[in-house]
């Protein structure tokens, strides 16, 4: 920071891109530094990569995933300016600012048909993005050198799966104060139920209301690829279901929950088909995986939860973890 303000700033090639910066301000958006900026030329969005627990090459990853969605008209911002390989400093982009809001802060006083028609869109984009990004092997995705590749390639799903548990486990057991004891898929378990060696394709996982903007009940931005992945399209739509419906809307009935289920699963099969054969099966087993996947990351962002909070929190994901039989 210079005089309180992040030093990318002063990059002369962001000033060509996008005029003379007349004000800023830092948004809370998780990982990376995210800001809002006005200038001569506008308002655009900057992110910084200041996050060095994850791997440079998935940051790097992000601008050219924006590049892709934008041919299949995916509601994405446009990258505008890019330095991934400074000199010296982080690594930033930048990008469009999109029209729209972030509907999670307001999600009990939508109106259910709105939502419903939120859940749809959201289950067509991800039909959309599955059905026209195959991907060669698995594991998390990076950028390197303009090219959008994996970091660390697992030659069959089962086994990248198998390797994600393995590490989840140990964060949680290394990172929760009292780590709960939990039934954790076995190998054999995954390899009963889940396919081998499926199509990959490009997947979001972090798919939660808090990565939408929506403007007069559309979705407008579908955002944050910060843990880019390829692997089975299933997983992805399962996480969907769970994270958008289970997690950021449970405190609807089960009878609307099941409404936008239908509404999630019916627009994404009009895009991307699903299996039928033993598909609740490997639903069942995604499902768990997700679940680990929450626990797993809270000692990250749950850490500045006041210890109230905290422990309420922590009770709450060992009940979910409960209810998907771990």
């Amino acid at each position: 920071m210079k005089n309180g303000r992040p030093k990318i700033f002063e990059s002369v090639e962001l000033k060509e891109h996008i005029g003379k910066i007349n004000e800023f301000s830092e948004l809370d958006e998780g990982l990376n530094s995210v800001y809002r900026v006005r200038s001569n030329d506008g308002e655009f969005i900057v992110k910084e990569c200041t996050n060095d627990r994850n791997d440079i090459e998935w940051f790097r990853a992000e601008p050219l995933i924006y590049e892709r969605l934008e041919s299949l008209e995916i509601p994405s911002p446009e990258v505008i300016y890019t330095d991934l390989y400074p000199e010296e400093g982080n690594e930033f982009f930048v990008m469009t600012k999109m029209e729209g809001v972030n509907p999670s802060g307001f999600k009990k006083n939508i109106d259910f048909d709105v939502l419903r028609g939120i859940l749809r869109e959201f289950g067509r984009i991800l039909g959309v993005i599955h059905s026209n990004t195959e991907m060669d092997g698995y594991g998390m995705l990076g950028g390197f050198e303009g090219s959008i590749n994996n970091t660390d390639e697992a030659e069959k799903w089962i086994w990248h799966l198998q390797g994600a548990v393995e590490e989840m486990e140990d964060l949680i057991e290394d990172g929760w104060d009292k780590a709960p004891a939990l039934d954790y898929p076995s190998e054999e378990r995954i390899a009963e139920l889940l396919p081998e060696s499926p199509q990959a394709v490009l997947l979001h996982l972090d798919n939660r209301l808090d990565n939408l903007l929506i403007d007069d009940n559309q979705v407008t931005a579908f955002l944050d690829w910060s843990h880019p992945e390829a692997g089975h399209h299933e997983y992805d739509i399962v996480r969907a279901e769970y994270l958008l419906i289970d997690y950021d809307l449970g405190f609807l009935d089960e009878e609307r929950k099941n409404d936008l289920r239908e509404a999630l699963y019916e627009a994404y099969e009009g895009e991307m088909k699903i299996e039928k054969e033993d598909f609740e099966k490997r639903k069942n087993m995604y499902r768990k995986i997700t679940v680990i996947w929450i626990m797993a990351g809270f000692p990250n962002w749950g850490a500045e939860f006041e210890p109230d909070k905290k422990k309420s929190f922590l009770k709450k994901l060992v009940e979910r973890a409960r209810e998907e039989g771990l």
